[in-house]
């Protein structure tokens, strides 16, 4: 009878042990699937933020040198000193807008994740 019981007991651990390895195996699929899409959801990330990032550099970077180039131009052409002073006024405010979006958009581009490789 002993050795029945016994018997039964080793059973039940090694039932107990394959449920514990089934679960762990299973926590284990599921935590790198999960690993994987955080690390895709980064890169998705990353990659808008450098897309964010082209965009404001070659496109509204572009119309603000524009602005300022014809501000320029009509401050050297006022006749009135309140025109000219007026372009210069709004100069000085496109000015300070490419600026700040220039930096806006180096900071974009410096957001990235290690595990990403570097674009040049």
């Amino acid at each position: 009878m002993a050795v029945a019981y016994r018997g039964v007991a080793m059973g039940t651990i090694w039932l107990a042990a394959l449920a514990v390895w089934s679960n762990a195996r299973a926590r284990e699929s599921t935590l790198t699937a999960l690993h994987q899409q955080q690390q895709a959801a980064e890169r998705a990330a990353y990659e808008e933020r450098v897309a964010l990032s082209d965009w404001l550099g070659q496109e509204i970077s572009v119309e603000l040198a524009m602005v300022d180039w014809r501000l320029n131009h009509l401050s050297r052409r006022a006749r009135r000193d309140e025109l000219h002073t007026e372009a210069l006024v709004l100069r000085r405010a496109v000015q300070r807008a490419h600026q700040s979006l220039h930096g806006k958009a180096m900071r974009l581009r410096a957001a990235r994740p290690d595990h990403l490789p570097r674009r040049e």
